[in-house]
């Protein structure tokens, strides 16, 4: 589909955002379809998501929607890809180099292997791990999951109905969890200790863990911080993941040189919220100083010219007790959170970076060509 939209939908949300600015229908539809041919490929439902009907047309070319994925991350070599796309294996990577990571305790899957951590290979043996008390809490997650889908956070095992007790209360049995876990993801299932946030975050957001997604460049010896938001969980929410504004959580850009948070912003596109107050502790978010930024910033930064084929990385930092913490690397990291407040992620810095051109990115990141094939040199 050429506009990513059907025509009802178009012109319902066109009707609204003339309502919110009073740009006429007709002048946001050529907008739309310049913008669906231009650079960026950005769609009518991205569009409105970044509201791009608010800002000058000048603008519209520094977006990037998701026809031009394979576009903006051209340079990324494939077979460094598998590194960031399985959580345990890029564990044992940042621990090489000797960067922060969360303390893994136990990984639910009969063909891994990963030193120091309980090895678990059968249902029965997973049930006797979750009724053993000394394992909790814990954070389970899918090596190879996304968008927190398949994660669990358990604070204690109920002895009497033989149950896992999660954050949000919810009660699972343990022989319904091991098997619905058995298998069913691909790498397995890691456990973790839970991430205690530093005692600043917890004023703001509670006993909840929220991080920064810092995007990181490289090229020609230089290694850059282009941009970074906040993810913030609200409501019941236990993780902070954005989902494309449907999960209910918020975010709010980050002041690079600083670390200072800006507004609060939750939703996506027409429904979008701004606010300077976390909507459930009423804690002030606009104005504050992320704690250990500078050390963040020097992680992601050794991080990213570590690992050589990925070029450009999206990095989620959790800030804890001890410091920032690493929670995961994305090779393909998504923009929607980066773009929402009005900003395009293609702006002339990353372009000097990463430009639009295959011929020219092939010049200059000549790795993404080793040992592929005959279709990546043309």
């Amino acid at each position: 589909m050429f506009l990513g939209i059907s025509l009802t939908d178009l012109f319902r949300n066109t009707h609204i955002a003339k309502k919110q600015t009073g740009k006429s229908q007709l002048a946001q539809i050529k907008e739309i379809v310049r913008c669906r041919r231009g650079p960026g490929k950005v769609s009518a439902k991205e569009y409105f998501d970044y509201r791009l009907f608010e800002l000058n047309p000048s603008q519209h070319h520094t977006f990037a929607g998701v026809w031009a994925k394979g576009v903006v991350y051209q340079a990324q070599d494939p077979q460094w890809c598998g590194i960031g796309n399985d959580k345990l294996l890029a564990y044992a990577f940042l621990k090489t180099f000797g960067l922060p990571i969360p303390v893994t305790k136990a990984v639910y899957e009969s063909r891994r292997y990963y030193p120091g951590v309980a090895l678990i290979s059968t249902v029965e043996d997973m049930e006797d791990w979750l009724r053993q008390k000394d394992n909790y809490p814990f954070f389970s997650k899918p090596s190879a999951g996304a968008f927190g889908m398949g994660s669990c956070c358990g604070v204690s095992w109920n002895e009497k109905t033989d149950s896992i007790v999660t954050v949000t209360g919810e009660e699972i049995p343990v022989k319904t969890f091991a098997l619905d876990n058995w298998n069913k993801h691909l790498g397995g299932l890691i456990f973790q200790d839970v991430i205690e946030p530093d005692p600043a975050l917890v004023r703001l957001f509670g006993r909840r863990v929220a991080t920064a997604r810092i995007i990181t460049m490289a090229a020609e010896g230089e290694t850059r911080v282009h941009r970074a938001a906040f993810r913030i969980p609200v409501g019941k929410n236990f993780t902070d993941n954005f989902n494309l504004g449907t999960g209910g959580n918020g975010f709010a850009e980050i002041d690079i040189e600083t670390g200072t948070l800006g507004d609060m912003y939750e939703g996506l596109g027409l429904t979008l919220r701004r606010t300077q107050t976390h909507l459930d502790t009423g804690e002030r978010i606009t104005g504050f100083q992320l704690p250990h930024w500078n050390e963040a910033l020097d992680i992601v930064k050794l991080g990213q010219q570590a690992l050589f084929g990925l070029p450009i990385l999206g990095w989620d930092i959790a800030f804890t007790v001890n410091g920032p913490v690493v929670v995961e690397f994305n090779t393909h990291p998504g923009y929607a959170l980066l773009q929402a407040t009005g900003r395009g992620l293609m702006d002339d810095v990353f372009l000097q970076y990463f430009p639009m051109d295959p011929v020219e990115n092939r010049k200059r990141y000549q790795h993404i060509i080793i040992g592929t094939g005959s279709w990546r040199r043309r």
